[in-house]
């Protein structure tokens, strides 16, 4: 909306409240109540100084816009001096992202999967980092989100995938497994199988040697495109996890329509075993029941013997965690997998 002729900051902010104020009163629809809410974000033309006034003026309304949505939506948010910095902050961070593929910038980091009941290593987990040129090793927190909104996820997502199973293949004979995060977008392009299907015939890397491990929102929430998708991986011959569970609403009754093969516990369940009896009620309602469903199960986050041990009481089959071996570069582990095919714990 553009406001001519106003009075500086106190009238722009009094016309966003009446928006806000009117989108509080139902819509009527054929009959229906229909309620919708609004974010406003405020940039005033006196504020702009450069070239492409416009442009500016734009992008900084739609910097306090998404601002508004952060805190809360159905509110208004003015743009300032604050939200500048960190606009140019996160545009100079988007430009150097979008060239951090093409210049080598991305670095695979692996953390193993352990076998709770004898502590064997079964496989790994593919973990992107960034070595940025300036700021040093980044970890996936500060850029994945930038990537996802981007879409810039694609193509990192892609790079990491293919870097994951060349690994992978040269390990095969030892048997490991490598696990790779697939985010919502990914899932949702037309072509996604085909893309996995040419990076494993490209890579030699046997199909049920790759798990694709995908969000609990991006399988739930998901339609019958993302159904039909996760069929075709199926049958490729990859396994399927699915990430964090139990952080959303979901039940392990929902995810019997779709051909999940993990089901991996979430560490906040984890982190609470021996000091909050709830958790290992839930843990272990959870390990039944997706072994119930023909599931095996990874618990993240493992951090001491004890838990540990309560989760091989438990039944788990795997687990990763700071006890066994932190997120490292692929050439930590040559000589590590080279001395018996376990690792050292931590404790």
């Amino acid at each position: 909306m553009l406001c001519e002729d106003i009075n500086g900051e106190l009238e722009a902010v009094a016309i966003a409240q009446r928006i806000v104020d009117l989108f509080e009163e139902p819509f009527d629809i054929d009959g229906r109540e229909v309620f919708l809410s609004t974010s406003v974000g405020i940039a005033l033309a006196s504020e702009v100084r450069s070239d492409n006034g416009a442009g500016d003026l734009i992008r900084d309304a739609d910097a306090a816009m998404y601002r508004a949505k952060e805190l809360g939506k159905a509110r208004y948010e003015l743009f300032d001096a604050a939200m500048r910095q960190h606009a140019l902050r996160r545009l100079e961070l988007e430009n150097a992202l979008r060239r951090a593929v093409e210049r080598d910038e991305l670095r695979i980091h692996l953390q193993p999967e352990i076998a709770v009941d004898g502590g064997a290593v079964v496989g790994f987990e593919a973990l992107v980092r960034w070595q940025h040129p300036e700021r040093g090793l980044l970890a996936p927190a500060e850029f994945v989100p930038l990537a996802e909104e981007t879409g810039l996820i694609g193509s990192i997502g892609e790079w990491v995938l293919r870097r994951a199973c060349i690994q992978a293949a040269a390990w095969s004979e030892a048997g490991l497994t490598i696990a790779v995060n697939v985010s919502p977008r990914q899932l949702s392009q037309g072509d996604f199988v085909e893309r996995v299907a040419a990076i494993l015939d490209e890579t030699g890397l046997h199909p049920p040697s790759l798990t694709l491990e995908l969000t609990e929102s991006a399988v739930i929430d998901s339609g019958p495109e993302t159904l039909a998708t996760l069929n075709g991986l199926k049958a490729l011959g990859v396994m399927l996890a699915i990430d964090d569970f139990g952080t959303g609403w979901s039940s392990l009754g929902h995810l019997r329509r779709f051909p999940l093969d993990v089901v991996k516990l979430d560490r906040s369940f984890v982190s609470g075993l021996g000091t909050e009896p709830q958790d290992a009620s839930i843990a272990g309602a959870i390990i039944s029941l997706a072994h119930a469903l023909g599931l095996s199960t990874v618990a993240e986050g493992i951090e001491t013997g004890e838990q540990l041990a309560i989760l091989a009481a438990l039944g788990c089959d795997l687990g990763q965690g700071y006890l066994f071996a932190r997120p490292a570069p692929l050439e930590s582990f040559g000589e590590i997998l080279g001395l018996d095919g376990r690792l050292p714990s931590a404790g």
